[in-house]
């Protein structure tokens, strides 16, 4: 069997390590683990939504649970992920650039539509969203 290059993987590593973060945000906010969706981000990463922005992890989560409390926790889908720019950032660090479209499910049985585009960076080990624009649609 022929070995794949060594880049190659590294990429495909870095594509399933950002997969899975952009799940477990999905996963954090539908079950209000407000722990858990903060580790999703980088501790100065900027969220921009809703008409607003919020630079700080501690902002972010507390943005994103007053926009969904308890009783109007729903399900987020996403789907048709693109990773592009997987490189080293000018600090050494792995950064790349991700969009998804994602369907959010809500409680009543509405439907909500958009697309995320994230910038995010390999930090300790872990790929964490450095920034993320919201745009639903309307």
């Amino acid at each position: 069997m022929a070995q794949m290059p060594e880049d190659v993987l590294a990429r495909l590593a870095a594509e399933a390590a950002i997969r899975e973060v952009l799940a477990r945000y999905c996963h954090a906010i539908d079950d209000g683990d407000l722990a858990a969706l903060g580790a999703c981000f980088a501790d100065d990463a900027e969220l921009h939504a809703f008409g607003r922005e919020r630079t700080g992890r501690e902002a972010i989560t507390a943005l994103l649970d007053k926009a969904l409390p308890a009783d109007r926790r729903g399900k987020h889908l996403t789907t048709n992920t693109v990773i592009d720019d997987v490189a080293a950032g000018p600090d050494g660090n792995p950064r790349a650039h991700a969009r998804s479209d994602f369907a959010f499910l809500g409680p009543d049985g509405s439907t909500t539509t958009g697309r995320y585009e994230d910038d995010l960076a390999a930090v300790g080990g872990h790929w964490r969203i450095t920034t993320r624009r919201i745009m639903l649609r309307e």
